[in-house]
């Protein structure tokens, strides 16, 4: 591949990347968003039932909090499965951003290789130019 296609596909491959990383950008914050709604419905059904159970409340509050509860675990359990998939969502988009990553890197190891081979070709060709002019007899005062 010349070194122009490589350098239009490095573009591209950065291009990429940029785009992977908004996108684990993105999920980090739905996954962060996700977590604390989930702890805050886990955290409800903790503070309801250390009400219901205070020994200072009534009936009320006991019937009040068994009625509750189903309506808690189901907010609860809808609010995990949400942080569950963000998560997920989290890790797919991770695991993109790694192999734009390592497609860019493949593109700038070739890009590389490609300098020090032109680098090696000119030191080759220099070595030759000076070898063919040593091999050139010297002009001789008054020829």
């Amino acid at each position: 591949m010349n070194a122009e296609a490589l350098r239009t596909a490095r573009r591209v491959r950065a291009e990429a990347c940029d785009i992977a990383a908004g996108e684990v950008s993105r999920c980090l914050a739905l996954s962060e968003a996700a977590r604390h709604v989930a702890d805050a419905a886990t955290s409800r059904i903790r503070t309801e039932a250390d009400a219901a159970t205070n020994l200072a409340t009534d009936d009320g509050a006991v019937e009040a909090f068994a009625a509750w509860l189903p309506q808690g675990r189901h907010a609860a359990a809808l609010a995990l499965d949400r942080r569950a998939t963000a998560d997920a969502t989290l890790a797919v988009a991770r695991a993109g951003l790694s192999a734009a990553r390592v497609a860019l890197e493949v593109i700038d190891r070739l890009l590389a290789r490609g300098a020090a081979e032109d680098a090696a070709r000119r030191t080759r060709a220099a070595g030759v130019a000076a070898l063919d002019a040593l091999g050139r007899p010297t002009p001789r005062a008054g020829d």
